[in-house]
C-alpha cells in the first residue's frame, strides 16, 4: 500500500511500515520513531514454575521478563538465546539493543547469578556501579536483574547489568 509504506507479508503474516521486507510480525524503519498513543502499554511475562538453577536458557523470543516462582538452590547462568532452534545472534542487527529482565525468587539457600551466556557462549557484564554480585539479595523476596544487550558485531556483544533485590 501506498509504495511500500504499508506492506501486508500475506505469506508469513507480517506488516512493514516502511519496510517492503519485513522480518517480524510488525516490522518498523524509519527515523520518526514510535508514537503509541495509548496507556498502559503491556508486555508478556513468562512465568516459569520452577526455579534459576543452573545454566537456565533465557528464551527471548516467548519474552522479554522472566518470572521463576521458586527459590532456586545455588548459583546460576542465564543463557539468552532466541529459542531452542533460533540462536539470539540471528535475530539480532548490530547496533540493535534488546533489554531482558529476570526475576529470580529467593530462599535460604539460594544462590545469585555473577555470569552469563549468549547462544551458550560466555559474555562479560558491565555490572553497575562495578557490583558484580557475589551473593543472593536475602533468604526471602526477590532478585530482579536487568541486562541490556547490545549487538557490536555478528555475535559480538555488550552487556550492561544491574541487579536490584526485595526482601
Amino acid at each position: 500500500f501506498d509504495t511500500n509504506t504499508l506492506y501486508v507479508d500475506s505469506v508469513n503474516d507480517r506488516i512493514g511500515i516502511n519496510d517492503a521486507t519485513p522480518s517480524h510480525t510488525l516490522d518498523v524503519s524509519g527515523s520518526d520513531g514510535v508514537n503509541f498513543g495509548t496507556s498502559p502499554l503491556f508486555e508478556g511475562v513468562n512465568i516459569v514454575s520452577g526455579t534459576s538453577n543452573g545454566n537456565t536458557n533465557i528464551d527471548l523470543l516467548t519474552s522479554a521478563v522472566h518470572l521463576f516462582t521458586s527459590a532456586n538452590t545455588g548459583n546460576w547462568t542465564p543463557n539468552f538465546r532466541g529459542n531452542s532452534s533460533t540462536s539470539l545472534d540471528s535475530i539480532m542487527s548490530t547496533g540493535q539493543v534488546v533489554v531482558a529482565t529476570i526475576i529470580s525468587q529467593n530462599g535460604g539457600s539460594s544462590g545469585y547469578a555473577a555470569n552469563m551466556n549468549i547462544d551458550g557462549s560466555g559474555q562479560t557484564e558491565y555490572w553497575t556501579n562495578d557490583e558484580t554480585p557475589d551473593a543472593r539479595g536475602g533468604t526471602s523476596g526477590y532478585d530482579v536483574y536487568q541486562y541490556s544487550i547490545i549487538k557490536l558485531g555478528s555475535s559480538n556483544y555488550r552487556v550492561f547489568a544491574n541487579r536490584t533485590f526485595m526482601d
